[in-house]
């Protein structure tokens, strides 16, 4: 997603270009710019303990001391260079695949500013250790600096733990921030840039808003105006129905009023499109990437108006300018260009300007309500199922399998394994690494990777660690011997598909940006030899989410990111994968189901949202000229942390229905929705209608989700598919007891 003040910056440079002066097009008789000031923009580098995936790493200086969209530049006092060697330990994102180049640390003379020494931002959420070469610049006086340029709300922020440039200038941030490091902001100078193309505004451009990180904005008035129109209208990351700010207007006579900045009404996502709900009240501008909504206030004189940013919304409403409709002239008026609304603009106008008296809110409520499938809408109970907790222990990922090969189905789930039929003792197989809230094991997948007969486990994590298979001892009371794959980078999950069509799963890791699998060697009876060989089907590109299945319906499987999808070649081998940029499923589920939905034969997808609101079915089509074309479908919109999705076969009907849950503490409770019951669903699929089936509901305390990595297998051999759910509130058992 880009952020939108790079876009309106573009677009101010493309269509106004840098003159704003108002001589050309004449002056506008009806509107007129409310003069604005920015509001004060505090540093952003801050001491800090956890990282921008939420997990706490210990104290260390942070550019998220304002969220990821917080920008500007801290610098150390002069030293002079001792040494050869700088070493930094650091972690942090430059842009989703490291592309931005905004992000970075330096060393900088200490009089000329001259950049001697840059790395940037090292794409981990844990520390890695970078180094410079500065022999040449001994005796040399410098600073040390670190930028944060990146205003986006993700992949956006750098941290530093530790410097080491020798005797006379060592720095633990553990410790706190030493004396005289200083914070700029050279970004926030303010910049205006003019919008026309209907009705004008004198938009910022240097700030992302109008509204502070905290607190208020208060801009005085005193006018009289038939409309206000308010420019900007995007929210980051907030649900429908949130309320993440509020309009006030105060009069020199009579009580104030004031409109919710609300999601779904006067609110949208940072979306070029506006969302299809009918109680928008949002139009687009000039400005194809801001909309505005508009306000009609009382007859009075406007003594001020305050903007007010929500102490609980994750992030400040955008406002970037405020158009009057009034004749008036007061100081805190400026002239706009003459810019003239159609007429069907006009009619928008009329019809959606907001007052004290309508629209009525508890209308608009339920209309975004039904817009949003924010209730969903339950089908009758069918199925019976029976909850059990087999484990207080905290593993988000499970499977099943015959650990012993005694014949029974046993569960699996991070550091150990549960003996069937009854699941009642638990064997420890490994010792597993617990950083924050959580463990390293995000995967437990059964493959009998040295071909003895007894399966294996192939799992990893996010934090960087590598790749690994751990090794069955084949009945003995040992722990399982692990063996690594390689250093792949952080491991969202692992998925296990059939790229090549051999009939053995590849390793395919939701992992370091990269999209690629391993292959297990076999022998020549077709027994693992206890080694994978590495193929890259693209590198980059891959962010939040991973999917497998026929696409273009060539017969040949597909990789599926949330940008696009990549088409196999006739050798997955050995061929060139192509890249297919067609689409936006942002924070997507691992995995992205390939499914044909709504029964016309073209493959389409189901996609959760990971680390926010919303499951979703892309469906597949086609321009008159033959080019593909994905129309996306709301499943349900009320839900969060649909981090894994699955399907299969749960009713015994012969078809395959979509199962799915929240991920309890998904980025430890700061996800949108993180305080919202836990759940278990299943959905029946039907021409692209879904209907939800609950089977689990409630607090963490009393309910399950269903991890990162949950498990679909009759356990117990009646027939019916049961469900196996980690996750940090523990790991449950729900026995299918068939249909009612």
């Amino acid at each position: 997603m880009k952020r939108i003040a790079i876009t309106l910056a573009l677009f101010a440079l493309t269509i106004l270009g840098q003159d704003t002066s108002l001589e050309a097009s004449g002056r506008s008789e009806r509107y007129k710019a409310l003069k604005v000031t920015p509001p004060p923009h505090p540093g952003t580098w801050k001491i800090l303990e956890r990282n921008g995936a939420s997990m706490n790493v210990g104290p260390h200086l942070s550019s998220l001391g304002l969220g990821e969209s917080g920008t500007g530049v801290i610098r150390s006092p002069a030293f002079t260079v001792s040494t050869e060697t700088i070493t930094l330990t650091l972690c942090g994102q430059d842009g989703p695949r490291g592309e931005r180049k905004r992000n970075f640390v330096a060393i900088v003379d200490a009089e000329t500013g001259e950049t001697l020494r840059k790395t940037y931002a090292p794409r981990s959420d844990s520390w890695q250790p970078r180094s410079w070469d500065v022999a040449a610049l001994r005796g040399r006086r410098v600073c040390f600096e670190a930028h944060d340029h990146d205003a986006a709300g993700a992949f956006a922020w750098t941290g530093i733990a530790r410097i080491d440039a020798g005797s006379r200038f060592r720095v633990d941030f553990r410790k706190g921030l030493p004396e005289g490091w200083t914070s700029t902001n050279p970004d926030h100078d303010a910049r205006y840039v003019e919008v026309t193309g209907g009705v004008p505004f004198r938009a910022l451009v240097s700030h992302d808003s109008l509204i502070p990180a905290l607190g208020s904005a208060e801009i005085p008035c005193g006018f009289r105006a038939e409309r206000l129109f308010f420019l900007g209208g995007t929210v980051f990351r907030a649900r429908p129905l949130e309320v993440c700010g509020t309009v006030h207007i105060a009069y020199r006579e009579g009580p104030p009023e004031s409109h919710p900045l609300m999601m779904g009404y006067t609110l949208d996502g940072e979306f070029k499109l506006l969302s299809e709900s009918k109680a928008l009240h949002l139009r687009t501008s000039g400005d194809s990437f801001q909309h505005y909504f508009v306000i009609r206030p009382r007859a009075g004189v406007i003594d001020r108006i305050r903007l007010e940013r929500h102490p609980s919304s994750k992030s400040s409403p955008r406002i970037t300018a405020i158009t009057c409709e009034t004749t008036a002239t007061a100081e805190s008026l400026l002239d706009l260009s003459d810019s003239v609304p159609s007429p069907q603009e006009v009619a928008w106008i009329e019809s959606h300007t907001i007052s004290a008296s309508s629209p009525k809110l508890g209308e608009i409520i339920e209309e975004v309500r039904r817009a949003h499938k924010l209730v969903l809408e339950e089908g009758p109970q069918v199925l019976r199922f029976e909850r059990s907790k087999v484990s207080d222990h905290t593993f988000e990922a499970a499977s099943v399998f015959d650990v012993d090969g005694d014949g029974q189905k046993d569960i699996v789930s991070g550091a150990y394994w549960f003996r069937g039929p009854d699941f009642l003792r638990s064997h420890k197989l490994t010792e597993i690494e617990k950083i924050g809230e959580y463990w390293d094991d995000f995967s437990d997948f059964p493959m009998d990777v040295n071909g003895d007969g007894y399966p294996d486990i192939v799992t990893g994590a996010v934090f960087g660690g590598p790749l690994r298979w751990l090794e069955n001892p084949q009945r003995r009371d040992a722990l399982w011997v692990v063996h690594p794959i390689e250093q792949v980078g952080g491991i969202e999950t692992i998925r296990f598909w059939d790229v090549d069509g051999d009939g053995v799963v590849e390793v395919c890791p939701n992992a370091g940006g990269n999209v690629i699998f391993f292959r297990l060697m076999l022998d020549e009876n077709r027994r693992g030899l206890g080694r994978f060989t590495r193929h890259v089907v693209k590198t980059g590109g891959c962010g939040h989410g991973l999917g497998f299945g026929d696409i273009n319906g060539d017969g040949r499987g597909d990789f599926v990111v949330p940008d696009g999808w990549i088409e196999a070649p006739a050798d997955p081998l050995t061929g060139e994968w192509v890249w297919h940029d067609e689409f936006r499923l942002g924070v997507a589920s691992v995995p992205i189901l390939v499914h044909d939905v709504d029964g016309d034969g073209k493959a389409d997808l189901i996609v959760g949202q990971g680390h926010d609101y919303g499951l979703d079915w892309y469906q597949q089509g086609a321009t008159p000229d033959g080019a593909r074309t994905w129309t996306r479908h709301r499943i349900d919109r009320g839900s969060s942390q649909l981090h894994a999705v699955s399907l299969s076969d749960i009713d015994n009907d012969g078809d395959l229905e979509l199962i799915t849950g929240k991920r309890y503490r998904a980025h430890c409770g700061n996800d949108p929705g993180a305080a919202d019951p836990l759940f278990v669903r299943y959905f029946d699929i039907d021409g692209g209608t879904f209907t939800c089936h609950t089977i689990d509901y409630g607090a963490a305390e009393s309910a399950s989700g269903v991890g990162i990595y949950f498990w679909v297998e009759d356990v117990d051999g009646n027939g019916w598919k049961d469900i196996v759910a980690p996750g940090k509130e523990g790991l449950y058992l729900f026995k299918n007891l068939g249909r009612d």
